[in-house]
């Protein structure tokens, strides 16, 4: 009877190692987020105000296209759709982050919707070239957005 008593007592002493760990390890990840999630963006505060797109740099609407701009301009991408259609693209984004990166459109209430509109920034960063895609939803690689970008110093 000691020997099985002494036994449940070394296993509920195990079972609250675990509870320990496992909080200690949830702490640490939640202080990590957090951490993360309040790193400052290094663009004008942290988002791309949507009044400023067409003073920072070009605002594209075609497809397949290819541009030219100097490094700091902001190249927006501006997908659309019609009213009745399903919306027909992915999130767009950059090929190379080092030579474009992706910058958040801030939330300006004034500037709400109701059309199936979508403007997506990027600023460019460093000389080079990079594309800026979206792929169709329904796979349909013709549909597909394609933007090459060719960044100057």
């Amino acid at each position: 009877m000691i020997c099985v008593s002494m036994n449940l007592s070394i296993i509920g002493l195990r079972y609250r190692w675990q509870q320990l760990i496992g909080g200690m390890v949830l702490a640490l990840g939640c202080i990590a987020c957090l951490l993360l999630l309040s790193q400052r963006h290094d663009f004008q505060g942290s988002c791309v105000p949507p009044r400023d797109v067409d003073a920072l740099g070009p605002r594209i609407y075609d497809n397949h296209q290819t541009i030219n701009v100097s490094r700091g301009s902001v190249v927006t991408v501006q997908l659309v759709t019609g009213a009745s259609e399903v919306w027909p693209w992915g999130t767009p984004r950059s090929s190379d982050e080092t030579v474009l990166r992706p910058v958040p459109l801030c939330f300006d209430p004034t500037n709400v919707s109701s059309l199936p509109v979508q403007l997506t920034p990027f600023k460019a960063v460093a000389p080079g070239k990079a594309l800026i895609t979206a792929d169709a939803v329904n796979s349909d690689a013709e549909r597909a957005f394609v933007l090459q970008v060719t960044v100057n110093p």
